[in-house]
């Protein structure tokens, strides 16, 4: 199902396990847009923005995907016409601490964390990390601008919000965010511009 560009990317990983995601990854993303678009999947062709997020340019342009991975999960979201980014983690505890806290939330996303009782403290934290990650993806800005620009609720017990994109709430309200469901021990979030969407969710079997 791969791509001969896809097939020498796989075997530049040195390691097999990464080489064998890497190739389950994209083989199931060509099975998934070429079901969508009941084109063989042979003839699906990408491309990359100058911000380096990857695109589909054949046979059609309006689908836009992305992709996230951790351990042996992968994350796929497909959505048509409108930028759409997914982020998908591994729970690891002890993360929060002041050096990352202070890299990752703002101000007041950190007076917010404080808030909450230590044991909330690490599911907050990625709560907090797989929402701005899945904005910076949609917006194609994650090697531009700093995840602290990016303003979220922190709260286990409230939804997902986006409160603000580099200071500006009315950026902000053009983004749909919201938290996936997924396995235990991971948490998973989704960003999709506008808000007219039904989101539904599949697993691959």
């Amino acid at each position: 199902m791969l791509s001969r560009e896809e097939q020498q990317r796989a075997e530049n990983y040195s390691k097999t396990k990464d080489r064998d995601r890497f190739i389950a990854a994209r083989g199931i993303l060509r099975a998934l847009l070429s079901h969508y678009l009941n084109v063989r999947s042979a003839s699906l062709r990408f491309g990359v923005f100058a911000n380096g997020k990857p695109i589909l340019t054949a046979p059609v342009t309006w689908l836009n995907f992305n992709l996230s991975h951790s351990q042996n999960l992968g994350l796929f979201a497909i959505a048509r016409d409108a930028a759409v980014g997914v982020d998908l983690e591994w729970i690891r505890f002890g993360l929060a601490e002041d050096m990352i806290l202070a890299r990752t939330f703002s101000s007041r996303e950190l007076a917010s964390l404080r808030t909450l009782p230590a044991l909330a403290q690490d599911e907050a934290f990625f709560l907090g990390w797989t929402r701005k990650e899945a904005l910076l993806k949609a917006t194609g800005l994650g090697l531009t601008m700093e995840m602290a620009q990016v303003e979220v609720s922190l709260n286990p017990a409230q939804p997902a919000r986006l409160l603000a994109v580099a200071g500006s709430a009315d950026e902000a309200d053009r983004w749909l965010l919201s938290d996936l469901p997924t396995v235990e021990g991971y948490k998973a979030a989704l960003a999709v511009e506008g808000h007219s969407w039904i989101v539904r969710c599949w697993r691959w079997i």
